[in-house]
Parts: structure tokens; C-alpha cells; sequence
């Protein structure tokens, strides 16, 4: 008896039903031509830029969105290795398929849009997390830990004090802000618990020239704070009009005595009509204060002068009710 062994090609069935098959291909397209799209049959699913398909093993990428039923697929640009056939399958490429299942680099989740280093949504590419208690390194593409959110905030020191005044002052009948007078601060109505903000009150703390004076850190003499002022005066006198400077100082001691200097952009004018009950004015400012660290304590005041008036003897005199500064730390 004579045997002959001949090999029996199995089909392997498992494969041939794991094929996710789109359409088949209407136009017959010839090896080395550079092609950008593919004309198919009416496609079975809906599919994304990034797409990977395989056509007579050509592996393609798809440019952008197919909607279910379409039958011309874009692709990137891509010069064929092989005859594309009429009536070839088009099928998503199994390999791709197994990346993406296992390592994620194309395609998209819960509406974001996934390539190779990140997911992208609104325009926004997101390639990664943010660990750092003081947000150093943060960029558009990178999403801070809730434990370094958290970290950030706490960080920000909540400090600030409500000031007011239990007195008035009254200006100089002579014009000009040589004759200022110090407005005089010395009630923290309000303040947090963790307060650095300190007055020096009438007294000055001691120094000449430091009456109702204050300073914002007396350990570091460091921190941004932002101050923000309102200054309430009336007339001394009914039926005088008469216009006021306001500013904020800024000053160091030495040998006992506190020197000042204007704090830029700081400067504000109030006008007082003074006809009948129509006394009153005020004026509103702000700024900012960033102190850098130094052994040397900075000391600030508020001031407020006469610029001119319609009767060369009428005064201004700030109100408690409407006269505040309020000084909290940003960082």
C-alpha cells in the first residue's frame, strides 16, 4: 500500500469571524499609485480619523469622520505597495486593532480624542499629570493631582484685617501735600485668624513720625497684599468748595524716626461742593504691595491734604462712618 501524506489547510474559523469588514472596494486602484481616499461599497459602521483599515493587506489611515453609509473613506496620503481589486474587502486592520485594545494610541474615549502621548478635547491636549504643591510646571497640556490642588490652596495664607478710625482727621488750612495730615487708622474691626497686619496707633509704635502707621509682616517682611481704601471728608465750613489729595506712604525706620516716601499710583483727589447739606465727598483706591524679604521693616500711612479751596481758611475733615482700609494677603 502506497501512503501519500498531503498537508490539509485548516480554516481558522475563530479569525475569519473576528473580522470587522466595512465594505468592499468599487474601484480598482493600481500598485504604486499615491492615493487619498477609497471608493467602497456603503460602509458598515461609522469610523474616526486615526482609523487604521487594511485592503489587500494595504494598510490605510483614515483622515477624519465617516459617517455610517459612506462610500468614499479620505485617507492620509499614502503611495500603494499593491493592486487594490474591485470588490476587495475593506476591514479594520486586526494588528491596530490589537494595539489599540491593549495600549490606547489612536481613536477616541468618552468623546476625547486619543493619539500616541495624550487625549485631546475642545483643542486641549491633556499628556499628562501635575504633581507639584506649588502648581511649578504647570502648562495648558498637563492636569494638577487633587493632593497638589489641595496642597496649592492651602498654602495661600488667609490673612487680612478691616481697619477703621475712632477719630478724624483735619487738614491744614495752608494748600498742598508738604502739610498732609495722617488719617488715623488704629481699629482692626475685622481680621482673620491668622492675622500679621499690626498698628502702631497714636503713639507710633515709639517713633517720631510713626502715629498711625502699620506694617503687614513682622517675620518676613515678605507676602503680596493687596490694599484697598476709602476715604470719607466733609467741610469744616458751609458754602467753601474745596478739593483734597489722598495717598498712600511708604517708609523705614531709622535711629527712631520713620522717613516716608510716596507709594507710586497711589495718589487720588477728592472734591467737596460744600453748598448746604452737600458737604460730603469720597474717593476709593487700591494697589498692590509685593515685598520681596528684607531686614529692614516697611512701614505704610494713609495721608490726606488741602489742595485748594474757594475760601482759603476752609479744612477738610475725614467721617469714621466712611473711611476704611482693608489689607488682605494674596500670597
Amino acid at each position: 500500500m502506497i501512503s501519500i501524506n498531503k498537508p490539509i489547510q485548516n480554516i481558522d474559523k475563530t479569525i475569519e469571524s473576528n473580522r470587522l469588514r466595512i465594505g468592499r472596494c468599487t474601484k480598482e486602484l493600481n500598485d504604486g499609485d499615491t492615493i487619498t481616499d477609497i471608493e467602497i461599497t456603503s460602509s458598515q459602521i461609522a469610523l474616526e480619523g486615526g482609523d487604521v483599515i487594511m485592503v489587500n493587506g494595504q494598510s490605510l489611515t483614515l483622515t477624519g469622520t465617516e459617517a455610517v453609509g459612506s462610500t468614499r473613506l479620505v485617507v492620509d496620503s499614502v503611495t500603494l505597495s499593491q493592486s487594490i481589486t474591485f470588490g476587495d474587502w475593506v476591514e479594520m486592520d486586526q494588528a491596530d486593532l490589537f494595539v489599540q485594545y491593549q495600549r490606547k494610541t489612536a481613536g477616541s474615549v468618552a468623546g476625547f480624542r486619543v493619539d500616541a502621548d495624550g487625549l485631546t478635547k475642545g483643542g486641549i491636549e491633556i499628556t499628562g499629570w501635575l504633581d507639584s504643591d506649588t502648581m511649578s510646571g504647570a502648562t495648558a497640556n498637563n492636569v494638577p493631582t487633587a493632593e497638589s490642588v489641595k496642597a496649592y490652596v492651602d498654602r495661600i495664607p488667609i490673612n487680612y484685617s478691616f481697619i477703621t478710625c475712632t477719630g478724624t482727621a483735619l487738614t491744614s488750612a495752608t494748600n498742598g501735600d508738604a502739610n498732609a495730615v495722617v488719617i488715623p487708622f488704629d481699629t482692626e474691626s475685622d481680621v482673620s485668624s491668622t492675622n500679621t497686619i499690626t498698628l502702631l496707633g497714636s503713639g507710633g509704635g515709639g517713633y517720631t513720625n510713626g502715629e498711625y502707621a502699620f506694617y503687614l509682616d513682622a517675620a518676613a517682611n515678605t507676602g503680596t497684599y493687596n490694599l484697598s481704601w476709602n476715604i470719607s471728608t466733609n467741610t469744616n465750613a458751609v458754602n467753601n468748595r474745596v478739593l483734597g489729595g489722598v495717598k498712600l506712604q511708604s517708609g523705614t525706620e531709622d535711629g527712631g524716626s520713620i522717613t516716608w516716601s510716596d507709594v507710586n499710583f497711589s495718589h487720588s483727589w477728592i472734591y467737596n461742593r460744600g453748598t448746604g447739606g452737600l458737604r460730603y465727598a469720597s474717593i476709593g483706591m487700591e494697589t498692590t504691595i509685593s515685598q520681596e524679604g528684607s531686614d529692614t521693616q516697611t512701614y505704610y500711612r494713609i495721608v490726606l491734604w488741602k489742595e485748594d479751596a474757594s475760601n482759603a481758611g476752609v479744612k477738610l475733615i475725614t467721617t469714621t462712618n466712611g473711611t476704611q482700609l482693608f489689607i488682605k494677603q494674596l500670597d
